[in-house]
């Protein structure tokens, strides 16, 4: 699969990348926070960042397009194919619901398909050649500590086909008991 050409290149195109893959909705609730932290350590990198809740992907329909040309038959996510493939880091930010990723970031994951049928139908092949690292930040109101291993599962499982190292993750739990309640 090769990206599309963006319509949005890459803000200091020299620095190093990071792509933010954010699937929450309140601007500052906990995982914002968290993910603003881990942030802060990276000084000078251009960040791009990929809210599933804006953008509001639409969710693969297993029509098995990707199959035939490597590419999805839905055009809305060219750009972030795009970032994905040429970042650097690769920072997924969610909170934690019912076990599993919300809603609108799920169906991004499952946009990643083209990657799969790629790299199973081309020999085990790594399409995207520029190797990556990879983190996973998330936040949960009770303990979280189960959906976090499913949610990092998943992940692992998308790393193995994109080129990417996983690096590590954080889970910040509890956080209904632990912080007041922001504004949505």
């Amino acid at each position: 699969m090769s990206a599309p050409t963006a319509k949005t290149p890459w803000k200091n195109d020299d620095c190093g990348k990071i792509l933010c893959i954010e699937g929450f909705c309140r601007k500052n609730g906990n995982t914002q926070a968290l993910l603003n932290k881990f942030l802060s350590d990276y000084v000078g990198f251009a960040i791009k960042r990929y809210n599933t809740f804006e953008k509001n992907p639409k969710p693969c329909i297993g029509c098995d397009f990707c199959s035939k040309d490597g590419a999805c038959r839905f055009r809305d996510l060219d750009d972030f194919f795009y970032f994905f493939e040429t970042a650097d880091i690769v920072v997924f930010a969610s909170p934690v619901y019912n076990l599993s990723f919300p809603a609108p970031l799920k169906a991004l994951l499952d946009r990643l398909q083209p990657y799969y049928n790629g790299f199973f139908s081309d020999e085990r092949k790594q399409r995207i050649k520029k190797r990556r690292n990879a983190y996973f930040l998330a936040t949960a109101g009770q303990d979280g500590a189960l959906g976090f291993d499913i949610m990092e599962r998943q992940l692992k499982n998308i790393f193995s086909v994109t080129n990417i190292k996983y690096m590590g993750g954080s889970l910040v739990g509890n956080t209904d008991n632990t912080t007041p309640k922001c504004e949505l």
